[in-house]
């Protein structure tokens, strides 16, 4: 029949998959998905941690990885064959971190140092952070010695510490606060980045001596001051 027009080949039926993106410390939104497989795509996750892949043929695998920057997921990937739309593909999504694991401590002046720890909760890869102290009451003139520096964790380390050094002075003073703050992180992202020092006073007569006359002082102050050593 010189009139006859084939009907058009109907395209070849596809489905989906829905993948949906979980975290108690960070945000499932903006994740990346890589799909490899059946089709190569990418998508990337809403606010609420969803997304749908599209075009998947029924009888397709397709594997699917999340990924954003400072984020470890879990599982690392996932392989979905002949996907549905009425099975979600989750993934949980866990913020890589580093701080101080308390707000504030305390320290006695007569120690003569303060130890601060510093944590993160993932060691699979390296990280840095930086640090550096901050008078408040407590002045880093005559109260401790004003420290920076930047920590760095090799891969399997979980904490460092920062070391302070405090001057066990005769003046009458009460307490006196001082911070150190965390900053600049690499690897990880900060959580609690700011920690408050109280340092008690340990003497009670007024009008004591000068330290200085005294020559176990006199030397203790000189490697504190010039070698930040105690």
């Amino acid at each position: 029949d010189p009139d006859f027009v084939p009907a058009p080949i109907p395209p070849s039926p596809t489905s989906s998959a829905v993948v949906n993106i979980s975290s108690f410390n960070g945000d499932p939104g903006g994740v990346t998905l890589n799909v490899t497989g059946s089709i190569t795509t990418t998508g990337t996750t809403d606010s609420n941690g969803s997304a749908t892949i599209q075009g998947i043929t029924p009888c397709g695998s397709v594997t699917i990885t999340p990924s954003k920057p400072n984020y470890i997921f879990s599982p690392a990937s996932q392989t979905v064959n002949n996907p549905t739309t009425s099975t979600p593909v989750n993934f949980t999504a866990t913020l890589k971190t580093i701080g101080f694991p308390f707000a504030s401590v305390g320290v006695s002046e007569v120690n003569g140092r303060v130890g601060i720890t510093v944590t993160r909760n993932s060691t699979s890869d390296p990280a840095t952070v930086s640090f550096e102290t901050s008078p408040g009451t407590a002045s880093d003139r005559s109260d401790f010695n004003s420290t920076f520096g930047t920590l760095q964790f090799a891969a399997g380390e979980s904490t460092k510490s920062i070391l302070v050094l405090v001057t066990d002075d005769v003046l009458v003073e009460g307490s006196e606060q001082f911070t150190v703050t965390l900053k600049n992180p690499t690897g990880a992202e900060l959580s609690t980045s700011t920690l408050t020092i109280t340092i008690s006073d340990n003497d009670s007569q007024a009008n004591a001596p000068n330290p200085l006359s005294n020559p176990g002082f006199f030397v203790r102050q000189h490697y504190q001051d010039f070698l930040n050593r105690a």
